[in-house]
This record gives structure tokens, sequence and C-alpha cells, in this order.
């Protein structure tokens, strides 16, 4: 018989995903039996001509039954992890509806039905591939995920055995996924082969060593992050103090660094030893997935993502129209004696200069003056008029931009140039 606390649940709004095979059923049933408020989550995954269609009926059936609302998604999908982004998306798509009606985001909770042997195959899988300490603490029993959902796994610590009995005794008849008894996929490999091997010929109980040693890896990964939170400061710092700290910090400094720009998956460590190329050994850069660049400028560690060039728009328009506009990030240049065949949005070119007080500048010194990092600089948009820069654009790495006052917008203007983001 399997005993869950999900008292903590009762007044929570739980979306579930239900695919209709043993796990989630049994959770399903648990759930609905501590009086939780349940939406179900099934997502068609069209990958076994019409098993996956009775799967869905089977869930539809299910819920109607229960009186539970379900949420049904198609997709078509190839892969593994093209299947579990499918499921994620669709938890999230839920998530939001429910918050459209009113219920606080807070009073959500995401149910997944991953079981011992599961958490025991990932962190497997993880050791396969390679991982540290944070890979092996396998799936966390309950996490945030990007968009502010938290995600529960209350059946984590439960066999599939337990799991498999309880269905038995309370009568329920959950899917069976053929699939899962071929050893088509690599979890699937796992499971079916290599496990039964280390169970056969080495360690008759490696399901629950895997699952212990993930707790183990849990709780020391907490520890280092609680180091790394009292030491992280945004996106950039003095490589003088990175030097001082303890690597095992200093590497969850990076992470953090690395998910607040957009790397959230996938962090390895060849990405790590690349970053202290920069750190220790004088590396200008490393250059990682998502156009996410690492690099030193002035003594300083910056971790920035390559600059995507902006949609901008350019029209001449008239005073009039320009006090109508609605201004939100734009430029605004009187172009009365100017040739509008040589106005351009572009990036830079040799032999570009700025206007100052005193004459000209030219635009490398302007760079280098403004510490502009020099891997950044030959994405910067200009708006230009032959070689001279009247606007050089605000950007991720030059929030503030560069205004040419020069060509500044008065009452008797006839024609002003605006330029805005699309």
């Amino acid at each position: 018989m399997i005993n869950l606390d999900l008292k903590k649940y009762e007044n929570m709004h739980i979306v579930l995903g239900l695919s209709g095979g043993p796990d989630s059923v049994c959770l399903f049933n648990l759930l609905k039996e501590a009086g939780c408020k349940i939406y179900a989550v099934h997502v068609n995954h069209n990958l076994r001509p019409g098993a996956c269609d009775e799967d869905e009926k089977y869930v539809r059936d299910l819920c109607e039954k229960s009186g539970v609302e379900c949420f049904v998604t198609n997709v078509k999908v190839s892969t593994e992890e093209e299947g579990r982004k499918a499921r994620y998306e669709a938890f999230k798509q839920c998530c939001d509806v429910l918050c459209s009606r009113g219920i606080d985001r807070k009073d959500i909770r995401i149910a997944v039905a991953h079981n011992k042997e599961d958490q025991a195959e990932t962190i497997l899988f993880r050791i396969l591939r390679g991982t540290g300490i944070d890979g092996l603490r396998g799936m966390d029993p309950e996490r945030e995920d990007e968009n502010g959902n938290v995600i529960i796994r209350p059946l984590i610590d439960t066999s599939r055995k337990d799991i498999e009995e309880y269905c038995k005794e309370k009568g329920l008849s959950p899917r069976i996924d053929e699939t899962n008894s071929k050893p088509i996929y690599t979890r699937n490999k796992i499971r079916l082969e290599l496990i039964p091997y280390l169970q056969e010929k080495f360690n008759s109980n490696i399901v629950d060593t895997l699952t212990r040693l993930g707790k183990a890896a849990s709780m020391d990964r907490e520890y280092l992050l609680s180091c790394a939170r009292e030491k992280y400061d945004g996106l950039t710092y003095d490589i003088s103090y990175l030097r001082q700290l303890d690597k095992a910090v200093l590497h969850r400094i990076y992470m953090m660094a690395l998910r607040e720009i957009g790397l959230d998956e996938d962090i390895t460590m060849s990405h790590m030893q690349a970053i202290d190329k920069v750190v220790f050994e004088g590396a200008k850069a490393a250059n990682l997935p998502k156009d996410i660049r690492v690099h030193e400028n002035y003594g300083k560690l910056s971790f920035v993502q390559h600059l995507e060039k902006e949609d901008w728009n350019m029209s001449v328009i008239s005073y009039q129209e320009y006090q109508a506009k609605e201004k939100g990030v734009h430029g605004a240049f009187c172009i009365d004696d100017l040739d509008e065949n040589l106005i351009s949005l572009r990036t830079r070119r040799e032999g570009d200069y700025i206007p100052v007080k005193n004459g000209r500048k030219k635009l490398q010194d302007f760079f280098v003056d403004e510490k502009i990092p020099k891997e950044f600089r030959e994405d910067m948009l200009l708006l230009a008029y032959g070689s001279e820069i009247l606007w050089v654009l605000p950007s991720k790495v030059f929030e503030k931009g560069r205004y040419c006052g020069k060509y500044g917008v008065k009452e008797d203007s006839k024609k002003v140039l605006f330029v805005e983001k699309s």
C-alpha cells in the first residue's frame, strides 16, 4: 500500500500529467482520494498509430467519470526530448489558463508521476553521459520552473512494484505502453538491460543505491548553492575577485549567471572549463551555446548574449507628424539639409566617426572610451549619414546608446527622420 502525505496539496490546484499509464493513473487516484482539485493534461504524441488515440480516449473517459477537467494536446514528435518538451509546454499552457481564470500561480502545482526507478534511471543516464554533483541529484521532488510554476513529484520515492500493486488493489486498469518493453530508446535500454545486469552481477539493490546517491548529492548541492548565492552579484565581476573563490562555488556562480542570461539547460563541464580559461589563463572570451559569450574586458568578466540585430524602422515625416507620434524607444533627426539616399542603418565601416563639440571622434576611439568589448563592436547597429554616425543605437552591451545632437529636431524642421523599434 502506498502512504503519501498529500494533505499539503489539498487546497492547491493540481495540474496532473496523465498519460493513462500505471504511474499517472495511480497518482490521479491518490490525489482524488486526498480531495485535491485536479486538472488533467494529456499529450497525444501520435507515435503509436491507433494505440495513442486509445490512450487519449481512456484518459478522457477517466476524467469524465471522475468530474475532472481534461486538457488534451496533439503533437507529432520523433524523439524522447521533443516529447518531454511538448509535455511541459502543455503543462505551462494549462497553468496559464488557470491563472487567466483568477487562480494565483502560487496556488498551482504541476504533478508528474516519476517513481523511484525513474529516478535511478535518470541518475544512471547522467553518469553515462558525464555529470557532476548537480546531475547526480537526479530529479528534484519539488522545483520551480523558468515560468514560475512549481513542479512536484509525489511518487519519486515509491517503487514501480508498489504502484502496480496499488493499481491492482484499487481495481484500476491503466493503459500499458508496449514501447516501454522494447529497448528502442536510451532510457529503455538502461531500464531493460543495464539495470537488470547490474542487479544480477553487482548489486541487487542498485535502484536504492542510486537513489540514496541522488539524495546525498542533492544535500551537497544545496550547501554549495547557498555559498554561491551569497557571492552572486549579476553578470559582471572583477576577475581578481573570482580568482579568490573556491572552484566549487565559482562554477555555481557561472551556472547562475548563464541561467539568468538564457542558457538554462545542458550546461557542461566543458563550458565551465572554457570560462575558467578566461578567468585564470588570460583567454579573452568563451563562446557558449545560444550565442552567449563570457568575455574579459578591462579586468572584468561579463556574461553577455550575442547581440541580435533588432528590427528598427526608419521613416521621414513632418514636424507635426513627429509631435503626434507615441514616443517609445526612438531617435529623431532634422534632415532638411541632408541627402536621404546617404542615410542608412548598418554596422560599422572603416572611416566612421562621431561628431563631437570640437570636431569629430573616430568610432573606434569612441568604442574604446565607452569600454565596449571588442567582440561586440562589429554587431553594434548604427544610424549613419555616409561615414558620419548620427546614433549608436542602444543594445545589450550599450544600453544608453549615443545620440548625436547635431541634427536636433526644431519647430521649423521640415523633414524629420524618425527611427523606432518595430
